[in-house]
């Protein structure tokens, strides 16, 4: 199974220089290292609503400050390969290291995730109850069987709609 997520803004966002957003995923007790994507904003912006903010399997650094605020967003995914660590994992986690001080309420009511695989993507929403606020600018997603329900969902679409 390949994967990639992206954390995307519900509400305008404005992000002041330096601003930075680090994602990455874990399984059981591993570090999925490909999936690590950090996105930085050297100049201030402001993200309009439904803008990617950070993506998995990638890294960016944002230095343009002349381009419309319409047009600010984090580049797309690169999905990798998590066959390997998905596949019959309970404690299947994103972890989320920002520079803005965000709450597990905040980040459930202000942001939702896209996951995408090969053949397409679904929009998820986070409940507060699987967030957990490690301190000092880090969550985690508890995403449990959650990916895996989101890949065969995306499977289904696929084949229905062939």
């Amino acid at each position: 199974m390949h994967l990639g997520i992206e954390l995307l803004t519900l509400a305008p966002l404005t992000l002041i220089a330096p601003a930075y957003v680090e994602l990455f995923l874990s399984a059981g007790k591993h570090v999925i290292s490909t999936s690590f994507g950090k996105d930085e904003y050297a100049c201030s912006v402001v993200l309009v609503p439904h803008s990617r903010v950070a993506a998995t399997g990638r890294k960016c650094l944002f230095l343009n400050h002349q381009r419309p605020a319409s047009l600010h967003q984090a580049g797309p995914t690169e999905i990798v390969d998590v066959a390997n660590f998905v596949s019959g994992r309970e404690g299947f986690h994103l972890f989320i290291s920002s520079s803005m001080s965000l709450t597990s309420a905040q980040l459930a009511r202000d942001f939702y995730l896209n996951i995408v695989t090969e053949k397409g993507s679904e929009i998820i929403t986070c409940d507060q109850k699987m967030i957990e606020h490690t301190g000092n600018g880090r969550l985690v997603i508890h995403m449990g069987s959650l990916v895996e329900k989101s890949c065969l969902n995306i499977a289904d679409t696929t084949l229905t709609n062939n």
